[in-house]
């Protein structure tokens, strides 16, 4: 083990948290950025200290993308869509979403795609605008988790809560 940290102070009956970290920057910039249950972005360097916690509106299940810009992008569980520039430590912009993202956002050029729980895909550019958005329909009782899209030759593909698997232009 290198470092550990306690990210959100989570105790062993907690509920469930998926968040998956992003780095950003290069050299001695380089920062880990990731959410907590406890609705707040933590930022670290690369040796475990922390640099900064920003405030989100609810818990963070979503994974994090690093656009090309260096914005970190993840959601929350209320289905609000941060872009973190994390070596100032802000939110540089707000997306709300139609429900949470679950799964990892995948970015796509300077931009991001992300799936939420309720089936729709959303192509957000780096400045917070929304691009696109695709609505199937919605699945039965499903877990609270969902799939991330991928991206291959143009396409973006995703699995669905509804079982269906769609294939989208991702311009």
């Amino acid at each position: 083990v290198i470092w550990s940290t306690d990210v959100d102070g989570r105790k062993p009956a907690d509920g469930l948290a998926f968040s998956a970290p992003a780095v950003t920057g290069q050299g001695v910039n380089e920062r880990i950025v990731m959410g907590g249950a406890d609705a707040r972005a933590h930022i670290y360097d690369m040796s475990g200290k922390e640099l900064f916690r920003l405030p989100l509106q609810k818990n963070c299940d979503s994974g994090a993308v690093t656009l090309a810009s260096g914005l970190v992008i993840l959601g929350d569980t209320q289905g609000v869509l941060y872009a973190i520039d994390a070596q100032v430590g802000k939110i540089v912009w707000k997306f709300i979403l139609s429900s949470p993202v679950t799964g990892i956002p995948l970015a796509v050029g300077a931009d991001v795609v992300v799936q939420t729980t309720d089936n729709t895909l959303y192509r957000i550019n780096h400045q917070g605008e929304k691009v696109w958005s695709f609505t199937s329909q919605q699945g039965g009782l499903s877990l609270y988790l969902s799939a991330s899209p991928m991206l291959h030759d143009g396409h973006l593909y995703a699995l669905l809560s509804n079982g269906d698997a769609i294939s989208l232009d991702a311009a």
